[in-house]
């Protein structure tokens, strides 16, 4: 089965039942499916052939899904191009992988040899109009490629792995939990590995996909209210501040059966938030974008153990090694390797970083952890996140998860910088959720959670931190916000 027959199955079971809302209109199957077909023999036409890489520079929208749908139709590869992305940054990644069409409802400025389909020129749809993927003899196998899945990029330019219809359906069917014909999910971005899995995870099951407005800071919180929404995403940091719109007392979100923190742990006090104010059903995976879901997090679990992230899931291993590559005892914190059922070998069209992380059927990740001995997985952060104070070298998050606690504090992160003295010191960055001066209250704090010479030496109150579209703290751009005169 390829992405397009797991599609059909859906549409031709009842064409007429709803697949997503958007604007406040609903979209039947039947009419996401026309412009599918649509924008797929508008590919054709135009020349794109098997194995053509195309970029999509698309915002949330059902053409976003239609697009994703069409270009694999066709046999080519789509290419998330992130729509608010700089010109250079998105030339950057069409030149990297050789992109031979862009996809936008944009007029944008490509490299020369690049080709752009607007969809905004495309005709509006009539009753009459009845667009089929069946236009031609060509139709994409299990094994055809279909997808660039880009990896975070937080410490770099980022990897790539190429997905084909086979893999891209085993990641939908094994990254999102608990989908079903009643499933009611709103997507994280769709340029995103977890954004578009979650979308297809939600479609396939027969569920409808509920589009929040775009950049509105009460549009997931409202949306979630008026659509009984049962699936959501979010980022630690958004907890916060989605519980601060519940005016009342009690559970926010009764209709969620499953709200998901995706890009990075959470402090206990997150934790207990989120359970008293939007939901108990409350879930905390743990996953990379190389090979995908590795454990998740139950809501007991969480009760129980707040810093774990989970048990492995079926056929997943995990091993924490000491710095010889050798497994260490249950228990003990080391760099993680992981290995998945039918995760892939290697990076796109990188060899020598395929070498460095693939090996042996094991991913070696940056990500340093234990593993108990009934399987429990606790994650302490990333190797190259660790900072060295006078040769003692700690995680950022030891500290973070500290300063989070504060409930005073909606986010904060820590780094390690040169005083002007030539002295490497640890300075805080922290959001607060009202005005206030933060070294006077939070300095004392921290020394009563015993922080020892891990207290930081200053605190900057900033106005949020830099994380990229997954909610992932971007750290090589918190020295940015130091050297900044409007921090203090």
């Amino acid at each position: 089965m390829n992405l397009l027959d797991a599609w059909l199955a859906v549409v031709q079971e009842n064409p007429t039942a709803p697949a997503l809302v958007y604007q406040d209109e609903v979209w039947s199957r039947q009419r996401l499916q026309r412009l599918t077909a649509q924008i797929a023999q508008q590919l054709h036409q135009r020349g794109v052939k098997p194995g053509d890489m195309v970029g999509l520079a698309l915002d949330q929208t059902p053409e976003h899904i239609a697009a994703m749908l069409a270009v694999a139709r066709v046999g080519a590869i789509s290419l998330p191009l992130h729509s608010r992305s700089r010109r250079q940054q998105r030339e950057q990644l069409l030149n990297r992988f050789a992109a031979s069409w862009v996809v936008s409802k944009q007029l944008l400025v490509l490299p020369t040899g690049m080709h752009l389909i607007n969809l905004s020129e495309l005709p509006t749809l009539t009753a009459a109009d009845q667009p089929d993927l069946h236009f031609s003899d060509y139709w994409p196998t299990p094994e055809t490629p279909a997808r660039i899945g880009l990896t975070s990029g937080t410490t770099g330019e980022p990897n790539a792995i190429l997905y084909s219809h086979g893999y891209w359906l085993h990641r939908i069917r094994t990254t999102i939990d608990n989908c079903d014909a009643d499933t009611r999910i709103t997507p994280s971005n769709l340029h995103l590995t977890l954004g578009n899995l979650t979308v297809f995870a939600a479609l396939f099951a027969g569920g409808m996909v509920i589009f929040p407005p775009a950049r509105q800071r009460h549009g997931l919180f409202n949306t979630i209210r008026r659509y009984s929404i049962t699936h959501a995403l979010t980022s630690p940091a958004s907890v916060l501040d989605l519980a601060t719109f519940a005016e009342d007392e009690g559970i926010a979100f009764p209709s969620l059966r499953h709200l998901r923190i995706v890009g990075g742990g959470m402090t206990e006090r997150q934790i207990r938030v989120a359970k008293e104010r939007l939901t108990p059903h409350l879930y905390l995976p743990y996953g990379l974008s190389e090979v995908g879901a590795v454990s998740i997090a139950t809501p007991e679990l969480l009760d129980s153990h707040p810093t774990y992230a989970g048990r492995c899931k079926e056929g997943v291993r995990v091993e924490a090694l000491n710095e010889q590559g050798e497994p260490l005892p249950p228990g003990e914190e080391g760099l993680l390797r992981i290995s998945v059922p039918g995760m892939p070998q290697g990076y796109y069209d990188r060899p020598e970083a395929t070498a460095a992380r693939f090996r042996d059927g094991w991913f070696y990740s940056s990500d340093v952890g234990r593993v108990s001995a009934d399987g429990l997985i606790q994650i302490s952060g990333r190797d190259d996140d660790r900072i060295n104070l006078g040769g003692r070298k700690f995680h950022a998050e030891q500290v973070e998860r500290v300063l989070l606690n504060h409930p005073e504090v909606s986010d904060a992160a820590v780094i390690g910088h040169e005083n002007g003295q030539g002295r490497k010191v640890l300075i805080a960055l922290v959001v607060l959720n009202h005005d206030g001066t933060p070294r006077q209250k939070l300095q004392p704090y921290c020394r009563q959670q015993r922080l020892g010479d891990l207290v930081p030496h200053r605190f900057l109150l900033v106005g949020e931190l830099p994380r990229n579209e997954a909610g992932k703290l971007q750290r090589s751009e918190l020295a940015k916000l130091i050297r900044s005169p409007s921090h203090h």
